[in-house]
């Protein structure tokens, strides 16, 4: 499984004025724009005109139905993340390929299967695909993760075989209902856009019931980061972990970090400033016990989480289902406020054990 576990997000308003500087590529003919359906989420839109959907991507590419065939029937995807949004569709019999594909255990059933029956090809790495492998598929289009640097080289090659792509940043959403909005992106590609808007507003209004439970409770202070080659990267504050932190009404200990992304600071910094904190979710890694964390990094070991043994961390399968906003955010509430979720067990954290 691919271990992306620097949790980073950029902010981006996409308006009207903005979509209409699209490349000489893109048909821009006789299009007349509304206003966008999509509430939430800031890197793709959908709009209607007078005879059909409009869809612009991250890229703000713009397609319509010359550019793109809908219902897509084979699709090539660079993120596990874009399987759980169709699997969470009942659509992922149209991906015939995937990056990564290999290099980690898969929990989604049904990409399992299509693994183990040779209907879906694991066409390398999301850095370096095997282009021949991904031409033999036939693919009516290929997902690119966007915000990474990459998707421009990809493109450019895709561009050459005549092959048609979208670019897909839904991890870089500021918000997690914002993230979650994607699956109307992913419904829209496969012909069941209004299943997946019904999707969204079902969890939509579950989240919203939940976080009534903890508007009023006291607020504990949270601690989220991860530790990579000696230096901690924690979220600023315009990315989902440090919005989802405020939403189940927890103080978050990076607070005056604006912007969007990642910081990266010492570990020194890191001590200092979680010194008051409660609870940690470490994202440096897929942890069992906190001695995986203070065996590499010893300092970390004063952290007030570390020492009361209030670590949480992701369960192998986080990044394989994006899709679960509901249980995403029921979790963080159920983190950050037991006592109001006794009951409850966690679905994508899970609690570090202590030494």
């Amino acid at each position: 499984m691919r271990m992306n576990f620097i949790i980073i997000s950029i902010s981006s308003i996409v308006i009207i004025g903005i979509i209409s500087l699209l490349t000489s590529e893109q048909k821009t003919e006789h299009v007349v724009q509304n206003e966008s359906e999509i509430n939430f989420a800031k890197h793709f839109q959908i709009y209607k005109n007078s005879t059909e959907y409009i869809l612009v991507d991250s890229a703000q590419r713009k397609f319509d139905s010359d550019l793109l065939k809908i219902p897509v029937n084979r699709m090539v995807l660079f993120s596990s993340t874009h399987a759980a949004f169709l699997d969470r569709l009942n659509q992922t019999e149209k991906i015939v390929g995937i990056a990564w594909a290999g290099s980690y255990d898969w929990y989604i059933t049904s990409i399992k299967n299509g693994f183990e029956e040779k209907t879906i090809t694991d066409i390398g790495t999301a850095n370096n695909p095997n282009y021949d492998v991904i031409t033999s598929l036939e693919p009516d289009l290929v997902l690119l993760v966007g915000g990474t640097g990459m998707w421009e080289t990809h493109a450019k090659k895709l561009d050459e075989l005549g092959i048609n792509y979208v670019v897909v940043s839904e991890w870089m959403e500021k918000d997690s209902i914002g993230k979650f909005e994607w699956i109307r992106f992913f419904g829209f590609l496969t012909g069941v856009y209004n299943s997946g808007t019904e999707i969204f507003e079902d969890s939509k209004r579950n989240v919203e019931n939940i976080l009534q439970k903890t508007k009023n409770d006291k607020k504990p202070n949270f601690l989220w980061g991860g530790v990579f080659n000696g230096i901690a990267f924690v979220p600023r504050t315009d990315t989902y972990a440090a919005n989802a932190i405020s939403d189940v009404n927890a103080n978050n200990a990076f607070s005056d970090l604006n912007g969007t992304g990642s910081a990266q600071i010492s570990l020194e910094e890191l001590l200092v400033r979680g010194k008051n904190s409660q609870i940690m979710v470490y994202t440096g890694g897929f942890i069992n016990n906190t001695n995986q964390i203070t065996s590499q990094y010893p300092i970390l070991a004063k952290l007030r989480p570390i020492q009361e043994c209030n670590v949480y961390s992701f369960e192998p399968w986080y990044w394989q289902q994006a899709d679960e906003y509901s249980a995403f955010m029921t979790d963080m509430a159920a983190i950050v406020h037991p006592e109001e979720f006794s009951d409850y067990q966690l679905q994508l954290f899970k609690k570090a054990e202590c030494s």
